[in-house]
């Protein structure tokens, strides 16, 4: 493999606001999740085998021995989408000092204000610093006369 080529590719199509789906190509192979609106959760996906079908015509996403293939392509959606899981643990450093500790997300869920102040928050917290709450917790929300409001 060449240094510097990226090893796969991810896209996220929304509409207003909202994720319609998602899709990673990586190596030959492209996976497509397709989302119901105002959902967070996939309704289907689909997979294709693009140096055999380059017009995407045969979903291939049934046969059991790609089982494996879409977990895994799935997961590296997940981690490089708006929606990756919170990490365990993690290290904050502070920018001038050069002094760092770890922590877990529990030290931006008891002060929330923290995620304004440390990226690793939005890198490592998506449940409490995410800026995607909409999309990542389409559950929060309710869409009243085309407008997102945060159920109460």
């Amino acid at each position: 493999m060449n240094e510097g080529l990226r090893e796969s590719l991810g896209v996220f199509d929304y509409k207003n606001g909202m994720i319609q789906a998602d899709s990673l190509i990586k190596g030959n192979m492209k996976l497509i999740r397709y989302y119901p609106i105002y959902s967070g959760a996939p309704s289907h996906l689909e997979l294709y085998d693009l140096e055999a079908d380059i017009a995407e015509s045969i979903d291939i996403s049934g046969n059991p021995k790609h089982a494996g293939l879409i977990a895994e392509m799935t997961e590296e959606l997940i981690s490089i989408g708006p929606c990756p899981k919170d990490q365990e643990e993690f290290s904050i450093y502070m920018d001038a000092h050069d002094l760092g500790f770890n922590t877990t997300c529990r030290f931006f869920s008891k002060k929330p204000h923290r995620c304004s102040k440390f990226l690793e928050g939005e890198l490592f917290c998506n449940s409490i610093c995410g800026r995607h709450d909409k999309v990542c917790f389409p559950e929060k929300y309710v869409n009243k006369g085309g407008s997102w409001r945060r159920r109460r």
